[in-house]
């Protein structure tokens, strides 16, 4: 398969995973945790989507390093969407506001650090393939927009926004992603 082909199907499936519950996580919270009422859900649900920030402060350098010196940045960026994928799982699991913030900082500490890593692989990839990358990476990377906007409109259409589907989905779709990170070329690493 063509490499820019390849390296579109990433990007698409990178924001995918993520358009999948982004969006209607704060709605599926107050479906899910708000009986009895909860005058403190809007804060907890601010608090929630808050720990994106807090993962993406450390993770993306922890993940860097892993993959700058250790490991192949294809493998790292795999097992963070695939453990990203198990976190999501987890997600679907929880019956509480306090334990869904747990949750999701779990899945933000494994998806936050794959954005740069995707971004990482298509750069070195098509550098290694001798492609100039302003010119190639731009129409790669506006599949990612659109893989975010299809996975929204999925959760939506399917009406999912208020059930525990959209983690099995974004579960699902995590794992599916990691293992398809594994069967790009290799990113060699700097020993």
């Amino acid at each position: 398969m063509n490499l820019r082909l390849r390296l579109t199907a990433l990007s698409f499936l990178q924001f995918f995973v993520w358009g999948i519950w982004l969006i209607s996580l704060g709605g599926y919270m107050f479906a899910q945790f708000n009986n009895p009422i909860d005058p403190n859900l809007g804060i907890k649900v601010g608090n929630t989507y808050g720990t994106m920030g807090w993962a993406s402060l450390v993770m993306p350098a922890l993940m860097g390093i892993l993959a700058d010196k250790y490991l192949r940045a294809e493998v790292v960026l795999g097992l963070c969407h695939i453990l990203g994928g198990g976190a999501l799982y987890y997600a679907s699991t929880v019956n509480n506001a306090g334990d869904m913030y747990w949750a999701i900082f779990l899945v933000s500490c494994f998806y936050m650090p794959t954005i740069a890593l995707s971004n990482s692989v298509s750069y070195s990839l098509l550098s290694k393939a001798k492609l100039d990358i302003q010119k190639s990476f731009a129409p790669i990377r506006v599949w990612g927009t659109v893989g975010f906007i299809i996975a929204e409109w999925a959760v939506d259409l399917l009406g999912w926004t208020q059930n525990n589907n959209q983690f099995y989905f974004a579960a699902v779709a995590g794992i599916c992603t990691g293992l398809y990170c594994f069967t790009l070329p290799p990113v060699p690493t700097n020993k």
